[in-house]
């Protein structure tokens, strides 16, 4: 089964995993324009270092804010196990065998989630979590009983084991056979956190800094192993993407990412696009589209709406409210 899941590093950062194997289709990347010398994006590493110091100070105003998440998912293509097992049949000397039940095709599925979901900044971890509390389903409320009371410490727990069971959490209603944790609008931040700046490459490209000095884009390509992102048996699946990002003030307007290629089994692509909320005077994602797709031939197509930010009362529980 194909997968994605948390893994370690040596920064101790959270991470995911890409289970191996081949044929899967690459998502086309966008292909930004070169930075003029004139330009405020010409100067990659001073863009990059305001932007890494924007979401250090952006992960302390983050912490304990929650919003509203409308997730729409939509599963297409693959097949699936069938439901019931032939009987065995009898051949020639009186053996008998089991014949192998018929794959179904499957038709595309969809699946309407709402949430409150939550963003928090995790004592002796780096950065800061985001996981999902589901409310309804396709339209169903989800029961107190059927809810997961996530506790956000529990006794004798590691930063990394925390991390990775929230992260599961967040992802527990997720439909398809790709199984993922990188569901979460601020993941692609981990590549400007401070710990992580030794992985990556950055190249400042022109963007919309080439015409107009408001915006820059900054493709990065991880370069040193270990990856933040590993397959299930610990190889490195190198990150690569662009980051918009306003060159005076580092801000974070837009992240693109890619992971996965047809020699790892599963690809994905995820954009989320920040916008200014009036209440919070904070920038936060506004929207996240997802895609993945693994050698079954199964996609999935996501897209994720964030409404209604505000502070949440959190002490050792979530309380969602809507």
């Amino acid at each position: 089964m194909a997968g994605l899941s948390l893994a370690s590093v040596a920064s101790a950062a959270v991470v995911a995993a890409v289970v191996a194997g081949p044929n899967v289709l690459n998502l086309v990347r966008a292909q930004p324009g070169s930075a003029l010398s004139s330009s405020p994006c010409a100067d990659t590493n001073a863009v990059v270092h305001r932007a890494v110091a924007y979401v250090e100070q952006f992960g302390r105003d983050l912490g304990s804010v929650i919003a509203t998440e409308d997730y729409r998912q939509e599963l297409v293509g693959g097949v699936e196990s069938p439901q019931y097992t032939p009987p065995p049949i009898t051949i020639v000397g009186g053996r008998e065998v089991q014949p192998a039940a018929p794959m179904t095709a499957r038709t595309s599925t969809s699946q309407r989630l709402r949430s409150s979901f939550l963003f928090v900044q995790l004592t002796d971890a780096p950065g800061w979590v985001g996981f999902r509390e589901v409310l309804e389903v396709n339209g169903k409320r989800v029961g107190p009983d059927q809810r997961s009371g996530i506790s956000l410490e529990a006794p004798g727990e590691s930063a990394l084991d925390r991390w990775r069971r929230l992260s599961e959490e967040s992802a527990r209603y997720n439909i398809g056979s790709i199984t993922r944790t990188l569901n979460v609008p601020t993941f692609a931040l981990l590549v400007l956190h401070a710990a992580n700046q030794s992985r990556f490459s950055f190249k400042t490209a022109g963007g919309d800094g080439a015409t107009n000095p408001s915006a820059c884009d900054v493709v990065f390509q991880e370069a040193e192993s270990p990856t933040i992102i590993r397959n299930s048996v610990g190889g490195d699946v190198p990150a690569s993407g662009t980051f918009r990002i306003e060159p005076v003030t580092g801000r974070i307007v837009q992240s693109e990412l890619f992971a996965g290629s047809t020699s790892t089994g599963v690809a994905l692509k995820a954009l989320v696009i920040y916008e200014r909320d009036r209440k919070l005077q904070l920038w936060l994602p506004k929207e996240m589209r997802e895609e993945y797709a693994a050698q079954s031939n199964e996609r999935l197509q996501c897209v994720a709406r964030y409404s209604n930010y505000r502070r949440a009362e959190v002490t050792s529980r979530i309380v969602p409210g809507m």
